[in-house]
């Protein structure tokens, strides 16, 4: 559950001073590829024990690169051709597998496309557990096999395409080539909903048939910085989110009005506003300029309204199964449940409403008002808002107060972002009386950080089941259980 855009950056060809036994950058070297790091590089070492990262290998390889980067502990590399170097020759390992998409190279997205998917979810699974013995120190939790999909393509229900003028002046949108900000242009990709893409090139198209100034992050100028498109599995719809530097969008009626008739699953068109030099892609002020302001999708018996700037889980098929395992984990036979980092309250109210002949009840709290609104608009529309409180605050500074002022939890839920939980609020979860706690993570190194804080607070995990909501990637959700000693 990645909230926040990946930083891109050019690279210098040498950072810091590196250390003694390092590559020359332009060196070609053959290696073998033993493991992927936390990007899906491949990892392999020289001679002279050296880490070198290989985009596009993978374990069990040997290959030929060509050093690129140069830094203090580590090199990066690009594969070769199967030339020899030092008379070894290229072995490709059997998980190799022929990408979907024509791109999968290039764009920094799909990292994992090449890689077999059930050997995806082997190495997912054997890197949770690594994180949790090497960070915290954490060797006898138990480790579940991921769970997968049975279809591990089209399963996103958002894409946020970035906009740039391209050398021949023509309007460029697609994805970022990895560690850049050069943009990767395509017409399809294959982890979207079937919608997403050729709702962006309706987009794409018409800002240049419009002549629309597109934004240069570079001169702080222009109109249009990005083109977010959200889908539905649930209604197959679609809502358009439209990034400007300003308040001012060119041609906008007749922008929309191309929209509307050449993508007619698009249900509404919202503009927001992100007026700084920054590469988050939101800014905090929204209008709809057409139509609808939220997509209704649902996720098993519940219906969640989800609007155009708040977060929601990307994959509604594996967040059903993510749920699922909160539930069982969870173990409620009512009692007061705290969801913390709440988004727009889909795990909190799943949860309730599972529980619905119980005596539970469930407050919610994070720090985006739009989707603390969809939260409580979430409750009502599936008759829950008697048993739900939502909140808009930091979860580390909310929580603490509802402590001190005497409230107390029977269950703790907490889904934060990847940077894991401020230690204020592990404190408060602690003081919150909880006898269990369900960590629902999508980053497996703070999550072993923050398993070992809770351990040393009287909090000890019990299992570990990852859930594989981001395939042909490298990122993973996982959801912990941790009772209360």
């Amino acid at each position: 559950m990645s909230r926040k855009r990946r930083v891109g950056g050019s690279q210098s060809p040498q950072s810091r001073e590196p250390s003694p036994g390092a590559p020359a950058v332009g060196a070609p070297l053959s290696l073998e590829i033993t493991d992927l790091n936390h990007d899906g590089d491949g990892v392999g070492r020289t001679a002279e024990g050296f880490v070198v990262f290989v985009t596009g290998a993978l374990p069990g390889e040997r290959v030929q690169v060509r050093v690129e980067t140069v830094k203090k502990r580590h090199a990066i590399a690009s594969l070769e051709s199967d030339a020899d170097v030092d008379g070894k020759r290229v072995r490709w390992a059997p998980t190799r597998t022929q990408p979907r998409c024509a791109v999968a190279g290039e764009c920094g997205g799909c990292r994992l496309q090449h890689f077999d998917y059930s050997a995806q979810l082997a190495w997912k699974t054997e890197r949770v557990r690594a994180a949790l013995e090497r960070i915290g120190g954490l060797s006898a939790v138990e480790v579940k096999p991921i769970i997968g999909m049975d279809d591990p393509f089209h399963y996103r229900n958002k894409a946020q395409y970035p906009v740039q003028r391209g050398g021949d002046g023509r309007p460029l949108l697609g994805f970022y080539r990895r560690a850049s900000h050069q943009i990767i242009p395509h017409d399809e990709c294959a982890i979207q909903h079937p919608l997403i893409p050729p709702i962006a090139q309706v987009c794409r198209n018409a800002i240049e048939a419009l002549d629309i100034p597109v934004y240069d992050e570079d001169q702080h100028t222009g109109d249009i910085r990005h083109v977010v498109v959200r889908a539905s599995f649930h209604r197959n719809e679609a809502l358009v989110v439209l990034v400007t530097r300003t308040d001012n969008l060119s041609h906008a009626e007749t922008l929309i009005d191309r929209i509307r008739a050449e993508a007619p699953q698009v249900i509404g068109v919202v503009q927001n506003v992100n007026a700084a030099r920054t590469n988050a892609v939101f800014g905090n002020a929204s209008r709809t300029r057409w139509g609808e302001s939220v997509l209704i999708e649902r996720l098993g018996a519940l219906e969640v309204e989800i609007s155009a700037t708040s977060f929601f889980q990307v994959n509604p098929r594996q967040s059903v199964r993510l749920y699922d395992t909160v539930v069982e984990l969870a173990d409620l036979s009512g009692g007061r449940v705290w969801d913390l980092y709440c988004g727009a309250g889909s795990i909190g109210l799943y949860v309730l409403q599972r529980g619905a002949a119980t005596t539970l009840s469930v407050r919610g709290v994070d720090s985006v008002p739009s989707a603390i609104g969809d939260a409580r608009r979430n409750a009502k529309r599936n008759g829950l808002e008697q048993g739900a409180q939502f909140e808009v605050g930091r979860a580390e500074a909310v929580v603490p107060r509802w402590v001190a002022d005497g409230e107390q939890a029977d269950v703790c839920l907490l889904d934060p972002p990847r940077s894991g939980c401020a230690p204020e609020l592990l404190d408060a979860v602690r003081a919150s009386g909880a006898r269990r706690t369900v960590y629902v993570s999508c980053n497996p190194s703070t999550l072993a950080r923050d398993l070992a804080i809770l351990a040393k607070l009287g909090y000890h995990a019990r299992l570990v089941q990852p859930v594989d909501m981001f395939p042909q990637t490298s990122h993973i959700e996982t959801v912990a259980l941790l009772e209360r000693a």
